[in-house]
């Protein structure tokens, strides 16, 4: 049975940290849309609009549908009543 080295050194050996790693993941959930577009952002520790730029970056389609669009409209409507 063979033991495996402190994940740390795993890291370290691969010259990544650990929160790096966790963006991958967060990255590759979304791009799988396993996770939305807030919560990967959560999970890569990222301000949404970061993350976003992040995958655009990379060539990865939001996960945008008219849906979420006419969410977004209602609540920009709504804000725009709050402030009337």
């Amino acid at each position: 049975m063979s033991v495996s080295p402190p994940l740390t050194r795993v890291l370290a050996d691969a010259q990544i940290s650990f929160d790096e790693v966790v963006r991958e993941v967060a990255v590759h959930a979304y791009e799988e849309q396993i996770v939305g577009l807030a919560v990967a952002a959560r999970l890569a520790k990222m301000e949404r609009f970061a993350f976003q730029q992040l995958v655009a970056e990379r060539g990865i389609d939001l996960n945008y549908d008219v849906a979420a669009f006419e969410e977004d409209l209602q609540t920009l409507a709504f804000l725009d009543k709050e402030q009337s």
